[in-house]
């Protein structure tokens, strides 16, 4: 089975791909396929952001609309995370933004690393570090890596700005190092690698219309994708989740209310998934509700 290696950049904003030296996420950009328009109609904010990403419902349902709550909170919303619990897959989680512990209910992942990001250099390089050892020790099917340098720079000096597309670059080195890792233990074709961010980091949310101006680049590269695509229509964050789920031959919940984004995979390497939706449904319910052993 496909495992997944999920890097979350905050504030990545589509033109800084362009503008910074970025050999690793070029390198996974010619080797997989890339979305240039992906878009969250909600509060540009990462937690909304992330909670859609994960959730495939949008925050209006969700209702997590700040960065002070999250899909523990939520009575409507089944991660993919419950998904792969309920599948028993394990998952991992290493951050430094300390609002995403509000993210997922207790118990849906197995290893969550918190580094506090105030007054360490290379912060991002550190989390990759540790995200690698554990992905080379573990091996866990899931392994989420949220790098928080390049908004942090982005908001006090500006996005696109030259110190923000230094911390860009120094989220492509963290690439690096993941990648390297997975290489050094023969794990590069276990793992297919995706990139994208939990919001642009830009304050262009318009709560009358509900939308946000921001296109997020997203990026998946591995034996099963096609390579060096460029999907140019606007894919909406709803969409991520189930195209993971299939990445992982896991079946969609039936709440979800995106779809995989089919331009991704190669016809070669597309899979069948025989469950049913409707035997899912009670049972996710049912585990929502049980509390955590």
């Amino acid at each position: 089975m496909t495992k997944l290696l999920c890097i979350l950049i905050d504030g990545l904003q589509l033109e800084a791909l362009q503008c910074a030296h970025v050999r690793c996420l070029k390198k996974l950009m010619a080797s997989g396929t890339t979305v240039n328009n992906l878009r969250h109609d909600g509060p540009n904010l990462p937690l909304p952001g992330l909670s859609t990403l994960f959730s495939s419902i949008p925050p209006q349902e969700h209702g997590v609309m700040d960065n002070n709550s999250g899909l523990v909170d939520s009575r409507h919303a089944i991660s993919l995370f419950s998904l792969l619990r309920y599948h028993h897959l394990t998952a991992s989680l290493f951050y430094s933004r300390e609002h995403m512990q509000y993210l997922l209910p207790h118990g849906e992942i197995h290893t969550s690393v918190f580094l506090n990001s105030q007054g360490i250099k290379n912060m991002d390089s550190q989390l990759a570090e540790m995200a690698g050892s554990h992905i080379q020790r573990e091996q866990p099917d899931v392994c989420c890596l949220a790098l928080q340098g390049t908004d942090i720079a982005g908001t006090h000096f500006g996005y696109l700005s030259e110190p923000y597309l230094e911390t860009v670059e120094q989220a492509d080195q963290a690439i690096g190092i993941l990648t390297e890792r997975l290489r050094m233990v023969g794990l590069d074709n276990e793992y297919t690698i995706m990139v994208t961010s939990s919001y642009g980091g830009a304050w262009t949310y318009d709560p009358k219309s509900n939308k946000n101006g921001t296109s997020l680049p997203w990026i998946i590269s591995g034996k099963a994708i096609a390579r060096n695509t460029v999907i140019e229509q606007n894919i909406s964050f709803i969409d991520v989740a189930p195209t993971l789920a299939h990445i992982l031959d896991v079946f969609p919940h039936p709440n979800w209310q995106g779809s995989r984004v089919q331009d991704f995979f190669t016809q070669g390497n597309e899979r069948q998934i025989s469950q049913e939706k409707q035997s899912y449904m009670h049972l996710f319910k049912e585990h929502k509700m049980r509390p955590a052993a």
